[in-house]
């Protein structure tokens, strides 16, 4: 069956023509605030005053940290930081605090029932915070009208599930008056047809396979280890098939496209891998948790040697750890993601530490052939990631064990249709890929029919091969 939706598209091309149809900066502004508004009233209503109350604190908090003098400036910041985090924990770990509470306790009761996690809670809390605290730093200005600030915080394409944009270059992408502009209308149009076909063909049908080994994983021998592969594979189509549908609804408009996703499981180390995964994330965790944390270690740490190892070591390490630890604990109040953060820490921690006893392992074992290298780098890499991910995708400690030991020698005839059409997505998943990248030469000299045809051709395959398991993209819970 499949899971294209009409009702969506429709009403992003009516927004979109009044959008161009309007001939004022400010009155394009306002549509898209009111557009963002619209889209996640009805498509995610539920708890979207808490929104609001989180988006005051950051307006009202970014004016006071910048004006007035510094003791009310310090203050201004802390209230608002301190009170955003507060109500983000209440929120988002609420259930999980009270559960500890005796069950006799009537406010506890109702403090389970009555709490609400809106849609996009985090990735709005982390394009908040990182405003705040840039207007802090003295990096960007605060806003004086409140306006673009709600836009630049409930900009529909983004307000899900990111791409987390900076303020500057939010407002750098809606200051322009828009025109009406064919090239970029063309590219966004594909990048929407990419993130459908990544995650209405290849994710979609991934997850049959993948769901049901992950449910059931004793006796299944060498699927379990391939569905673990596939899982790396689904979460990546799924969550950069959002982002590019995201930069699509964003280059209609004539914004500049946020990158978030560059190739990852092309990446040659850890490092390296969240370098190009979650690419907003990844800056985000390195500007306002890792540098701070490397900058508080390193005034504290006196000794230029600990241990037998040098000061940098330990500033890495425990910054690191401290990091994808919570990084880990903000996708959720289970062990399972904690596990997951200090595994990619532990990685990255000792990748550091090893770094140059491993390259001279890889220039004695492939000698010169650097393809051979860096294809061997490639695919430890993908292999840490996806034990990383198998505790990420499991519901608990117990069950990410068992799927685990589950893993064996045998192939039993399990599946084997979905299995084969699997192989099949991912391959052409990466022929994606690597097209994209490439970025050959006789697309770009394509003439507008030919593009326009490419682009019904696209969306006709979608249309056929999408399909409706019921799924919603793995980033929305977060």
């Amino acid at each position: 069956m499949s899971a294209f939706n009409p009702i969506p598209v429709a009403v992003l091309a009516l927004v979109l023509a009044l959008y161009y149809l309007i001939p004022r900066r400010g009155l394009q502004t306002g549509l898209l605030l009111a557009a963002s508004g619209a889209f996640y009233l009805y498509f995610f209503g539920r708890g979207i005053w808490l929104l609001l109350i989180l988006a005051a604190a950051f307006y009202a908090g970014a004016l006071g940290a910048s004006r007035g003098h510094p003791g009310r400036r310090r203050r201004a910041f802390a209230l608002a930081l301190a009170g955003s985090l507060a109500l983000f924990l209440l929120l988002r770990y609420g259930h999980a605090l009270t559960g500890f509470l005796p069950r006799s306790a009537s406010w506890a009761k109702t403090v389970r029932s009555g709490v609400i996690l809106p849609v996009g809670l985090s990735f709005f809390l982390f394009k908040g915070l990182s405003y705040l605290i840039d207007v802090r730093r003295g990096r960007s200005a605060a806003a004086g009208n409140p306006f673009p600030l709600l836009l630049y915080l409930f900009y529909f394409p983004q307000v899900t599930a990111g791409p987390i944009q900076r303020w500057d270059s939010f407002q750098e992408n809606v200051r322009p008056e828009r025109r009406w502009d064919a090239a970029a209308l063309y590219q966004g149009a594909k990048l929407l047809l990419l993130g459908m076909f990544k995650k209405m063909v290849v994710a979609d049908r991934l997850a049959f396979y993948v769901n049901q080994v992950f449910a059931a994983p004793e006796g299944k021998g060498m699927h379990v280890a391939l569905a673990a592969c596939l899982y790396s594979i689904q979460i990546y189509a799924d969550f950069s098939g959002y982002s590019d549908m995201a930069n699509g609804a964003a280059r209609l408009f004539g914004h500049a496209a946020v990158p978030n996703f560059s190739f990852p499981y092309f990446s040659r180390s850890i490092p390296e891998f969240w370098r190009r995964w979650h690419v907003t994330l990844s800056a985000w965790l390195r500007d306002y948790l890792f540098l701070p944390l490397s900058f508080a270690v390193s005034r504290r740490l006196k000794k230029e040697r600990l241990l037998g190892l040098k000061a940098e070591h330990w500033i890495y390490s425990s910054a690191t750890l401290l990091t994808m630890a919570a990084a880990g604990f903000w996708h959720g109040a289970r062990w399972t993601f904690v596990i997951w953060g200090l595994l990619f820490g532990a990685y990255m921690s000792l990748g550091q530490l090893t770094r140059r006893a491993r390259s001279r392992l890889r220039r004695k074992v492939f000698g010169n052939h650097r393809l051979t290298r860096e294809g061997a780098s490639m695919l430890a890499s993908f292999a840490l990631v996806t034990f990383a991910w198998v505790f990420f995708r499991s519901p608990s400690l117990a069950a990410a064990w068992k799927f685990i030991a589950a893993a064996g020698v045998g192939f039993p005839a399990f599946g084997l249709g979905h299995l084969y059409l699997n192989l099949l997505l991912a391959l052409a998943l990466a022929l994606v890929d690597l097209a994209q990248k490439s970025r050959p030469r006789f697309i770009a000299a394509f003439p507008p029919w030919g593009k326009a045809a490419a682009l019904a051709l696209a969306l006709c395959l979608v249309i056929l091969l999408g399909v409706d398991t019921g799924n919603e993209f793995i980033y929305l819970r977060f």
